[in-house]
């Protein structure tokens, strides 16, 4: 089940679509999606996730991990904004990777115009996924917060990237 669209790039996520990175795109949708939900919740939880997800009306234990949310932990403010902005975060960063090489008949080459420069991952495209993790964690903070509910939690730390 996707959560992401091509067409949710946009505002802050905003990526050119043509004819000929669509296909790219939804590519990388289909893979990122699934990876960084397996990381998030674990492969139990998230097997759990998508079928409940499924389920029409959804269960508030799901809609509360989708949604955003500000929560208080004693005096640690835990806010997230929602799901499908974390992982929007994570699908533009590893789509912008992408594009910094192209794979040709004489090799790899790096795309270039005269009125323009590649400029590697930029500070915007490091940016999101900052915030793609910042909502990561707090995702997870919550969800053991929570974990009553949801005990098949045993999703994987993440980090910063700092490739630039």
């Amino acid at each position: 089940m996707a959560i992401v669209q091509i067409a949710d790039f946009k505002g802050l996520y905003h990526l050119a679509k043509t004819n000929l990175n669509t296909l790219l795109l939804q590519d990388c949708i289909d893979k990122y999606e699934k990876k960084y939900l397996i990381r998030l919740f674990g492969v139990e939880l998230y097997d759990l996730f998508i079928a409940g997800l499924l389920i029409v009306p959804i269960d508030a234990k799901w809609t509360a991990l989708v949604d955003a949310f500000v929560v208080q932990d004693n005096n640690e403010i835990i806010e997230s904004d929602g799901l499908k902005v974390m992982l929007l975060g994570f699908i533009y960063y590893e789509y912008s990777k992408l594009q910094l090489e192209k794979n040709t008949p004489i090799g790899n080459v790096q795309p270039s115009s005269e009125n323009s420069q590649m400029t590697g991952l930029s500070s915007m495209v490091v940016q999101r996924q900052f915030w793609a993790v910042d909502n990561f964690v707090a995702i997870q903070k919550y969800v053991n917060l929570n974990n009553s509910l949801y005990s098949t939690f045993n999703g994987a730390w993440i980090k910063y990237e700092y490739n630039w």
